[in-house]
């Protein structure tokens, strides 16, 4: 497990257990995962992908929110778990496999370097805290 995968299920267990926000929950969750470490408490691009998966609902306990305010990390989080859900198979794949796959989805620059968005997301699928049934 990648810390900062680890950081994303810490932070579904407060959002479950504390009713924390989904924001306040991950800061709270990486300052547990990274006490001592605020460079990694601070990362925006995997907490801009768990925000996303949040605010759409995608995340197994946690109501959806304003979708208005997914940011771009959110919005390639969304598209991998699309992506998972139409070809299971990009499961077994690496994180920077389905890392392009999702720039080519959202048509952005398939060179972007990944900065721990699949990490979230791949966690959060492989914890079955984010449901692939294409029905979903």
């Amino acid at each position: 497990m990648s810390a900062l995968g680890h950081v994303a299920l810490v932070a579904r267990s407060l959002i479950v257990v504390r009713n924390l926000a989904p924001l306040d929950a991950w800061n709270g969750a990486a300052a547990m995962v990274f006490p001592e470490s605020e460079s990694n408490q601070e990362k925006g691009c995997p907490r801009g992908a768990f925000s996303g998966l949040c605010a759409a609902g995608l995340i197994g306990g946690v109501p959806a929110s304003d979708k208005n305010k997914i940011n771009t990390n959110g919005q390639y989080a969304i598209a991998a778990v699309d992506l998972l859900r139409a070809s299971p198979s990009l499961r077994n794949q690496s994180k920077l496999a389905l890392w392009r796959a999702t720039l080519e989805a959202v048509g952005a620059d398939v060179s972007k370097q990944h900065n721990s968005q699949m990490d979230v997301v791949l966690e959060l699928v492989e914890r079955n805290c984010i449901d692939l049934s294409p029905d979903r």
